[in-house]
């Protein structure tokens, strides 16, 4: 009984489902198509014009940008300008304090060294600048074997390297001098007012 209760079931389901897909094919069939008119062929609908690509360019981010943001721009730069010109003026005062004599590259390692207030500092002053000044004889006396040892560009460094040397040699017995000159005059005895 289960069987034929089954096959009843399906055939019911089966003739609704027909019915249903059957009314659906004649509601197609019954609603009328336009006709092309004779003697006119149609287009298909032409689909809309591609826009071009919008490349933005600094014109366009600058119409973008509000009044604050134009303020902290403007502020940003004079701020940037204000900088650079201090330190153009810091780099300035700091080559005038350096002694003109001095080659490019070069400052004074121990600008402490200069104006002693007695005749007892101006002596360990110059005795200061003499080791300072063995110490870097010693030095272009390596570079000078190094250079007669090695080729290329090893050598080329050394030679370099000596050059640099002799010219801060220069400046030590030039500060040397100075000392000596600074301790004969504080040996000279003052004037009483």
């Amino acid at each position: 009984m289960d069987t034929i209760a089954q096959k009843t079931i399906w055939a019911s389901l089966f003739v609704l489902s027909f019915g249903l897909t059957g009314k659906a094919t004649l509601a197609q069939v019954a609603t009328p198509r336009p006709t092309p008119v004779s003697g006119k062929v149609t287009d298909p609908p032409k689909a809309a014009p591609a826009k071009p690509h919008k490349v933005w360019t600094d014109d366009d981010v600058t119409t973008l940008r509000t009044p604050a943001d134009q303020y902290s721009a403007e502020k940003a730069a004079q701020e940037e300008a204000a900088a650079a010109t201090a330190k153009a003026k810091a780099d300035a005062a700091k080559s005038a304090t350096a002694p003109a004599n001095y080659p490019a590259g070069v400052k004074p390692a121990h600008a402490a060294l200069s104006d002693p207030k007695s005749t007892e500092e101006a002596d360990k002053m110059i005795a200061w600048e003499n080791r300072d000044l063995d110490a870097q004889a010693d030095y272009v006396r390596q570079m000078q074997e190094c250079a007669s040892n090695s080729s290329g560009a090893g050598r080329d460094h050394c030679l370099a390297e000596k050059a640099r040397m002799e010219g801060v040699m220069a400046q030590t017995r030039q500060e040397v001098k100075n000392l000596k000159t600074q301790k004969t005059e504080l040996e000279k005895p003052k004037p009483q007012q």
